[in-house]
Parts: C-alpha cells; sequence; structure tokens
C-alpha cells in the first residue's frame, strides 16, 4: 500500500501546477518512485499482464486488483486530480494492450510502460462520445501493401498529454466504416500533437488534438480490428467506467473533509456536512459491492448508475464547499473555486447519455 507520505508530496505538489498549468512532472515521478504503474495494472511485468489478459487469475484475484486500483484513484484524485486524471488515461492505453491478441506490441511496450520509462494516453474520444455527429470520420485509416500497414489522417480531438506521450493508443475508421485500434509510436514522422489547450480546470493535463498527416503505421501494432464498432473489443477504462467515478468520488471526499474541519467550530454547517459524509460513504460501499459484486449490491447497480451519483455528489460538495468559504472561496486560488471547477469536468469528460440525461433531469428539477 501507499504510505501517507506519498500522498502528501502529490498534494503539495499539486499546489505548485494549479497558477502555472505546468504539466505534473513531480507527480508522475512520485507515481514511478513508489510503483504506483504496478499497482493500477493486473501485473508489474509484462509477462504477469499477459496471464492476466489470458485470464490465468482467479475471480476473486481480479475483484481484488480492481478494487486496490479504483481506490489508488480515488486517493490521489483526493490529493491531485490532474495527475489521477492523467493516470487513468495512460492506465486505459496500457489495459487495451495488454487485452489484444496480438503479441508484438505487447512485447515492445509493456515492459517499459510498466517500469514508467514511457507515457502512454489514449486517442478514442471520437469513437466513443466526441465528433459523433459529423458524418465523416475525423481519423481515417487505409490499408495499404496488401494490408502490412495502415496510412492514418486526420486529428484525434482530446488527448490527454498529448505532447509528452511516448506511446498514443488510438482509434481510426476504415473506408468500409469498420474501425481499428493501433499502438502508435509518437515520434513516427506525420505526427503533430497540441501543446495543451486553456481548459476551464485541469489544463496542466495537457489535452489537445493530435494530428496526423499521412502517418504510416505497420500492421503488427494492430491491437483490434478491423471491425464494427472496436471499442466494444477488449477492455481499459472506456465512456462510463469506473475509474472516471472513482476520480469524481475522490474530489467529493476533498470536499466532504473541507465540510467536516470547517463544522468543527460551526455547528451550524455541522448537518449538511454530515449527510454528504454519509452519502459519500454510501457511494463508496455500492462501488465496492459493484466491483466485487456481493450479495449486498443493489441488482440495479452498475457502472453508469455509479457514474450519475458520483457526478452529482462531486458537484454538490464542492458547491456546498463554496457557500461555506463565502466571499473568500470565490477569489481565485482558493481550494474551493478550483474544486467547483474540476467537478464540471466529469459533466463532460467521457460521460455516456444516460449519465448526462440524468444529470441533466436532475439539474431540471424544481
Amino acid at each position: 500500500m501507499l504510505d501517507k507520505h506519498f500522498y502528501e508530496q502529490i498534494a503539495i505538489n499539486s499546489l505548485q501546477i494549479e497558477p502555472v498549468n505546468d504539466w505534473p512532472t513531480k507527480q508522475l515521478q512520485l507515481c514511478k518512485d513508489a510503483k504506483v504503474f504496478s499497482v493500477l495494472s493486473p501485473g508489474t511485468d509484462a509477462s504477469r499482464m499477459l496471464d492476466d489478459a489470458a485470464g490465468d487469475l482467479s475471480r476473486d484475484a481480479l475483484m481484488a486488483n480492481e478494487w486496490l486500483s479504483l481506490s489508488t484513484y480515488i486517493e490521489i484524485a483526493k490529493k491531485c486530480l490532474t495527475a489521477a486524471f492523467v493516470l487513468t488515461q495512460r492506465q486505459a492505453a496500457v489495459v487495451r494492450i495488454a487485452a489484444s491478441p496480438n503479441a508484438i506490441p505487447k512485447e515492445r511496450w509493456l515492459p517499459k510502460l510498466y517500469s514508467g520509462e514511457l507515457f502512454s494516453t489514449v486517442g478514442i474520444s471520437h469513437l466513443t462520445t466526441s465528433r459523433q455527429h459529423v458524418r465523416t470520420p475525423v481519423l481515417s485509416a487505409t490499408s495499404i501493401d496488401g494490408g502490412s500497414k495502415f496510412i492514418i489522417n486526420g486529428y484525434s480531438p482530446w488527448v490527454t498529454g498529448a505532447a509528452y506521450a511516448d506511446l498514443l493508443v488510438i482509434g481510426a475508421t476504415l473506408d468500409d466504416g469498420k474501425q481499428v485500434l493501433l499502438a502508435v509510436d509518437s515520434k513516427l514522422p506525420g505526427i503533430k500533437p497540441g501543446p495543451g489547450m486553456e481548459l476551464m480546470a485541469l489544463s496542466a493535463s495537457k489535452t489537445d488534438q493530435v494530428h496526423f498527416d499521412q502517418v504510416v503505421v505497420n500492421s503488427e501494432e494492430l491491437l483490434f480490428g478491423p471491425t464494427a464498432n472496436v471499442m466494444r473489443l477488449g477492455s481499459g477504462g472506456g465512456t462510463g467506467s469506473l475509474q472516471t467515478s472513482a476520480l469524481a468520488i475522490g474530489l467529493s471526499l476533498r470536499a466532504v473533509d473541507y465540510l467536516m474541519n470547517e463544522s468543527a467550530d460551526r455547528p451550524d454547517i455541522g448537518e449538511p456536512a454530515e449527510q454528504l459524509q454519509r452519502e459519500s460513504q454510501t457511494l463508496l460501499k455500492d462501488l465496492y459491492d459493484l466491483v466485487h459484486q456481493t450479495q449486498r449490491a443493489d441488482p440495479l447497480l452498475n457502472s453508469e448508475q455509479i457514474r450519475q451519483r458520483a457526478n452529482s455528489l462531486a458537484l454538490r460538495a464542492t458547491q456546498s464547499t463554496l457557500m461555506v468559504a463565502k466571499g473568500a472561496g470565490y477569489m481565485k486560488g482558493h481550494p474551493a473555486e478550483r474544486w467547483c471547477r474540476e467537478a464540471l469536468f466529469f459533466l463532460v469528460w467521457s460521460c455516456p447519455k444516460s449519465v448526462s440525461f440524468a444529470n441533466l433531469c436532475e439539474f431540471a428539477k424544481s
């Protein structure tokens, strides 16, 4: 388990990146030194990962690994949401490589990804939640040389750590409408990442577009496809995943901690603070039950319900800190204003339509 000192250092460095929106270099180095990349993965080396992907781990071990991963995201998100978010995007790439039936990219990339020597990220939102209204795919792939290579053209609209990634796991669409997932070396000619967009929050994640101009990728880097709806194959924390919910829960817990500390000297806010604390603990329990598939779990409980509740709690808990902090909390640099901005992230990032609709209906209640 990660010790208290690790999380304290994550928190200290989180305060340093917010004003200048610097890439969380120190947080990622702390994670590398503490072997967090192994904690977040089913195994600690390539051979173990291959065994896990093949189903050699027991059901109980797999559930324990998933809970360890989610609880780690929660704790890191409490201290630095940007770092936790970056880690989810790195891990989304790692898991998809590990789940691929193609052994070549596993052998080539996984050992260096596990050690933290390389940083990976994903460019797949255009296959799930982004640019779905566009008739022409924003990122296309053309098979050439008898299927031995692909030419990639277009852009991936939302890529975290775009300019910092050594490896990109991208999704592209062929002329016949089928899709592929590819592991792409970011140093290939024709790849141009943006430096990072100025966002309402989490600008330090350096999320931006990555443009591809006649980029040639060998088919040995093919992870999945060609097939329709390639995102349904394998796994890796896609839209509606529990990873994003874990981040929202982590931010909520940070806000609740603030409210509980304030209530010690302000009895008037004690009851609402305690109510939010109870709700956060219930959500944590339900997340645990869902992961472990316990008999206590509500049969209707699913990942999208968890996400909707996590979104709602993050918004209400952070806005409560603003009300408690009053005018001081509305000033730039106060934790409350930062938490409120960060909570809005969950309304737009990898948010399934059903979750968006549920949150919208909640907002519309009189």
